[in-house]
């Protein structure tokens, strides 16, 4: 996980340079959405064994609560459970 902007949590993935122990790049990934409210968290990865070298990373996304440091029309939203206004989102219950 990577803190992208105050209370903003997104899925991170570093390559780290085995010679030096020093990062090479660092990606973030999110499902969009309010970054405050929506958080994007991995917990595996895989090498995709192929001929690009490529990875999977295995990340879900959620509303964990409706924090203070909302808005208070963010917060008054998630409180209702409609704090992902995302298409297709499912709405939560109310607080």
């Amino acid at each position: 996980h990577k803190v992208t902007e105050a209370n903003a949590l997104s899925g991170s993935l570093t390559k780290i340079n085995l010679a030096t122990g020093t990062r090479v790049w660092t990606k973030t990934f999110s499902a969009g959405g309010n970054a405050k409210m929506i958080y994007n968290e991995c917990w595996g990865l895989t090498a995709m064994g192929n001929a690009t070298g490529g990875y999977a990373l295995s990340c879900g996304t959620g509303i964990e609560y409706c924090g203070s440091w909302l808005t208070a029309s963010e917060k008054a939203d998630c409180d209702q459970g409609k704090g992902d206004a995302r298409a297709g989102a499912i709405a939560r219950p109310a607080a």
